[in-house]
């Protein structure tokens, strides 16, 4: 699919207990393409055995050509590094 450039995305429970694999010292990452359509282009979770990585290798557009982009401020997660390229 090429380069991007991405955002990453560290969530983390700060403000409630950790739960699930938060709670076991799993560390997820999140990269998010910094383009109009800011598709999910890596998933990576850290586990203390290993770790598991999705990367999005083909994407199809919906077949109408309305989105709905939304303004808000991402409500959770830590950005560690605005300008990291994700493949």
């Amino acid at each position: 699919m090429g380069k991007f450039e991405t955002l990453v995305l560290v969530p983390r429970m700060e403000k409630t207990e950790p739960k699930g694999m938060f709670k076991r010292g799993s560390t997820v990452r999140v990269w998010i393409s910094q383009d109009e359509r800011q598709l999910p282009i890596r998933f990576e979770v850290e586990f203390k055995f290993g770790a598991g990585v999705a990367t999005l290798m083909k994407y199809k557009p919906p077949a109408t050509k309305s989105v709905s982009l939304s303004t808000d401020p991402i409500p959770t997660g830590t950005i560690n590094d605005a300008t990291d390229t994700g493949s």
